[in-house]
C-alpha cells in the first residue's frame, strides 16, 4: 500500500484511517477480536524517516511531528544513507575503520537538524547511518526495524524529470513493503 500526500492535516487523517483499517483487516484474518482503538491513543507504531540534511528532510520531519501530535507517540528511526565507498574491502583494516568512522560522522552531521527537531518536540528516535544505495538502504532499514511507515521528503522534480533521473523516492515506492508518505 502506498500513500502519497503533501504536508497537511488530511494526510495525517488519511494515514491514520489506513492504519486502523489495516490493523482491523489483520485481526479479522487471524480470527482474533480487534483491540479497542481510539483515534488519539498511542498505537505503538514504528516509523522511519529518511534524511539527507536537505530542507525536504526537514519538511518531512515537521510532517511526522505533526502527525504524532494527532495520533500519539511512535517509535521513530532516522536513517541517513551515505554513498558506498568503492573498494573499501581492499584496504587495510585501519584504513577501513577510518573510512567507516568518516561515513558515520558525515551521516550524523547531515542528520543533525532532523534529530534536533525531533528532540525539541520530545520525540524519541534512533539514528541509523548506512553506506549503500539510498533507496535499497531505506527500504531494508524499514524492514529490519519492522517499521510500519516510511516518511521522506521529495525534491518535487515533476513526473518527467523524476522518471528520467530515477529519484530515490520513486525507487523507495517500488522497494518498500509498507506505506510511504512523500512530503512535498
Amino acid at each position: 500500500m502506498i500513500v502519497l500526500e503533501s504536508q497537511s492535516q488530511p494526510a495525517i487523517d488519511t494515514w491514520y484511517r489506513l492504519n486502523v483499517l489495516l490493523r482491523l483487516e489483520a485481526a479479522a484474518e487471524s480470527r482474533c477480536a480487534p483491540a479497542e482503538t481510539h483515534p488519539r491513543d498511542n498505537i505503538g507504531m514504528k516509523a522511519l524517516i529518511a534524511t539527507d540534511g536537505s530542507s525536504h528532510s526537514l519538511r518531512a520531519a515537521r510532517f511526522l511531528i505533526a502527525w504524532m501530535k494527532q495520533c500519539g507517540t511512535i517509535e521513530v528511526h532516522v536513517v541517513n544513507v551515505q554513498p558506498r565507498a568503492p573498494y573499501i574491502g581492499l584496504l587495510p583494516a585501519e584504513r577501513r575503520a577510518d573510512i567507516e568512522r568518516l561515513i558515520q560522522q558525515r551521516g550524523t552531521e547531515e542528520s543533525a537538524a532532523v534529530c534536533e527537531m525531533l528532540s525539541a518536540a520530545g520525540v524519541p528516535y534512533s539514528l541509523h547511518v548506512v553506506s549503500d544505495d539510498a533507496a535499497e538502504a531505506i527500504a531494508r532499514c524499514a524492514r529490519e526495524q519492522q517499521c510500519e511507515l516510511i516518511v521522506m521528503g521529495t525534491r518535487g522534480m515533476g513526473a518527467v524529470a523524476g522518471l528520467a533521473l530515477g529519484s530515490v523516492a520513486t525507487k523507495v515506492l517500488h522497494l518498500a513493503v509498507v506505506p510511504v508518505t512523500l512530503v512535498k
